[in-house]
């Protein structure tokens, strides 16, 4: 049963990835057709859902199987240094949700018409749900049967 669970969830990962992506995309294409005379939607909106890719990322860059303090494999410390890599890996995730709490505070609180409100709520939402799929996809790798070599990204 597990090894049917890790196509399914890296899958559902890829479409969660793909509608937190879009879903900003979406609201960008919204903004910049409502905003007149120039669109509100700035670069540098761009940046928390970059830090949250790379966060996607890095998180799932190593074998789930190194979290495991009863692996048979590595130096003692090995576990370790994989949960301090997954802490700066969550870290980044959230400073990637806070960015985009600071940015669509800062730029978008004057907003008076309804228009404008996508924007702001497409720039939250997106990096929480890119760190959600991050998640799933980790969690989908941890899923691991007896004839499988490893339960990496291949």
């Amino acid at each position: 049963m597990p090894k049917v669970l890790r196509p399914i969830t890296a899958a559902a990962a890829g479409i969660i990835f793909t509608f937190g992506w879009l879903l900003f995309v979406d609201a960008n294409i919204y903004q910049c057709q409502a905003a007149h005379p120039r669109p509100a939607v700035e670069w540098y909106m761009y940046v928390p859902l970059a830090v949250a890719t790379v966060a996607l990322m890095a998180a799932n860059i190593f074998e789930a199987d190194i979290l495991d303090p009863n692996n048979w494999w590595g130096d003692e410390g090995m576990t370790t240094r994989a949960r301090a890599w997954m802490l700066g890996c969550f870290f980044l995730g959230f400073s990637a949700v806070g960015a985009a709490v600071w940015i669509a505070a800062v730029k978008f609180w004057k907003a008076e018409d309804l228009n404008s409100q996508f924007a702001p709520v497409a720039l939250v939402l997106s990096p929480i749900i890119i760190f959600i799929s991050s998640l799933v996809f980790l969690l989908g790798r941890v899923f691991k049967s007896e004839d499988d070599e490893y339960a990496g990204l291949f």
